[in-house]
């Protein structure tokens, strides 16, 4: 065993070859992906329901944006993209369309008309409060993006929610109570209200976990006022 944060002689020269060894070609990698994407169809057929959710899912991203028409800024960019994330990017890149932020390449060829696209204003003039939620740490939707949509509505409030990830509810009492609060009685909470309580969950979850450790027994805490819902509609 070595200390924590210690590089033994082994890992830096493991560590060498990494960084010096040449980057594998394109279209070495792609052959690579090639045949794992073979052997995994082999083995685990798609699921009739992923259709179910892609074919849309991909119908409104091409409508929503307008996307390049030209195959050589398309190869272009597929191409760096996949060399600068050498892991999964091939996969991502020469693979079919999947989820958000991927379907480049058919949103290029699409032909459809954009009959449903709507321009502005998203003002939202008029309406009840609208509680917008940021993650600081997002990956995908990024917290700035947050901040801009609440200023754009007119009855916009923000919740910042300051952790990694994608999601709040479930992961922060304090969000999941704004949350709760806003779905349920439609009440957003103070200006400038930030959630910092995120808690990681314990490494096996006990039978009675301390409330805001899991995500289970947060939900159940307000599992009662939820119910409501299907009443208030």
């Amino acid at each position: 065993m070595t200390a924590p944060g210690r590089v033994t002689p082994r890992k830096e020269d493991d560590r060498h070859r990494r960084e010096t060894a040449p980057a594998r070609p394109v279209g070495e990698r792609r052959r690579n992906y090639r045949r794992v994407v073979g052997r995994s169809r082999d083995k685990t057929p798609t699921s009739a329901a992923s259709y179910d959710f892609l074919n849309p899912n991909i119908a409104v991203e091409c409508t929503d944006k307008a996307y390049p028409r030209d195959p050589a800024l398309l190869k272009r960019k597929v191409t760096s993209f996949a060399e600068d994330a050498p892991l999964l990017g091939p996969a991502l890149a020469y693979g079919p369309p999947l989820y958000d932020h991927q379907h480049a390449t058919a949103c290029a060829q699409w032909k459809g008309e954009r009959i449903s696209r709507y321009g502005g204003s998203f003002r939202a003039e008029g309406s009840a409060p609208i509680l917008v939620i940021g993650n600081t740490g997002d990956p995908d939707t990024p917290y700035q993006d947050a901040v801009a949509l609440s200023r754009e509505l007119d009855n916009g409030r923000l919740l910042t929610f300051e952790a990694e990830g994608h999601t709040a509810f479930g992961r922060s009492a304090c969000a999941t109570d704004a949350i709760t609060n806003y779905l349920v009685d439609l009440k957003v909470p103070a200006r400038g209200t930030t959630c910092a309580d995120e808690t990681q969950p314990p490494s096996s979850t006990p039978r009675t976990a301390p409330p805001g450790t899991t995500l289970g027994e947060l939900r159940s805490g307000v599992n009662e006022r939820l119910d409501r819902l299907g009443v208030l509609r």
